[in-house]
């Protein structure tokens, strides 16, 4: 019963990082409708599978060692390459600082945002649960509360605060949803997949985040506190989350679980080094300028191509290493 539980869960990890890639990809209609439950997903599960210990100390060093030194190495690494971008672009000392003081301070800064808002929101999450003793009713009056704060600070124009404490105000609400129902989805007999649930949690997922890009203007994108519609993004958010667990549990496939089990460097990596690089090779070699949706189709599938072939391969490598932990693998 463990493996299965850990199968499904890591399929709807790699599930979610196919959408990462793609939504990154900026692909055709896709990527608008990725954007309304992708992240939500990932803090999902990081509470599905959160167990609870007074102990904070252990807890904390092993949140800082999983989520904080990973974020350093594997931001220093997107801060070197673009380093090298700045000096053949012959850019000012100063935005060399700029960049610098950005990384540091994380304010929805490169993909690694995640980290710093998943390390804060699992302080959160720890504190929330200790607070209301594992009761579930208070634990989400509480994870609501905060999360209304967040809605209520953007609303009044607050920015993103450094280390994304606000995303993470936001991302403990789903961190403790995935908490709250953990002993349901935990075990496939009490959430079987079926096209009747499947069809009806997409129709509002699509039918949410559609109404609310429509008369807000904006759909969620966490990174920078843009919700639209607070209530109508969070609907929609759920919605797709439980859509990417009934998909994981349609069946099992070996790669895409891989993904979901070593996510780390692809995810920090992908879109600010190979993404990147990919777009000036084509432009370089005048590839992929049309823009027609079939062009943007074989863009998409090469450059995802050339995603997993550079960073699988780097990944392992660091597997391999003593220096491991360092990122995160």
């Amino acid at each position: 019963m463990v493996e299965k539980r850990v199968e499904w869960i890591d399929m709807a990890k790699g599930i979610g990082l196919l959408f990462v890639f793609l939504g990154h990809l900026k692909t055709p209609f896709l990527a608008t409708w990725i954007y309304t439950f992708h992240m939500p997903l990932f803090f999902f599960l990081s509470g599905l599978v959160y167990n609870h210990s007074r102990n904070y100390g252990n807890g904390i060093t092993k949140r800082f060692t999983r989520l904080v030194i990973p974020y350093f190495t594997l931001g220093s690494g997107i801060f070197i390459v673009w380093c090298i971008i700045y000096a053949f672009q012959e850019r000012s000392n100063a935005e060399y600082w700029y960049m610098l003081r950005d990384f540091l301070v994380q304010r929805g800064y490169w993909t690694i945002w995640f980290l710093a808002a998943l390390f804060l929101a699992s302080i959160l999450q720890w504190g929330i649960v200790c607070i209301a003793k594992e009761k579930k009713t208070l634990i989400l009056i509480l994870s609501l509360t905060l999360c209304v704060w967040a809605f209520v600070y953007y609303r009044l124009g607050g920015v993103v605060l450094p280390w994304c404490f606000d995303v993470a105000c936001v991302a403990q609400f789903f961190m403790n949803m995935g908490y709250l129902v953990k002993n349901t989805l935990m075990y496939e007999s009490k959430v079987k997949f079926t096209w009747r649930r499947l069809i009806v949690l997409f129709a509002i997922n699509v039918i949410a985040g559609f109404v609310n890009i429509r008369f807000s203007g904006h759909s969620l994108d966490m990174s920078i506190g843009m919700y639209g519609n607070e209530f109508l993004s969070m609907i929609s958010a759920l919605a797709g989350i439980g859509v990417t667990i009934l998909l994981s549990q349609l069946f099992i496939n070996r790669w895409i679980i891989y993904l979901g089990r070593n996510s780390m460097i692809l995810f920090a990596w992908h879109s600010r080094i190979v993404i990147v690089l990919c777009d000036f090779l084509y432009g370089s070699f005048g590839l992929f300028q049309q823009h027609t949706i079939f062009e943007q189709i074989i863009y998409t599938v090469v450059t995802l191509v050339i995603i997993l072939c550079v960073l699988i391969p780097v990944t392992e490598f660091a597997k391999d290493s003593k220096y491991r932990v360092l990122f995160g693998v």
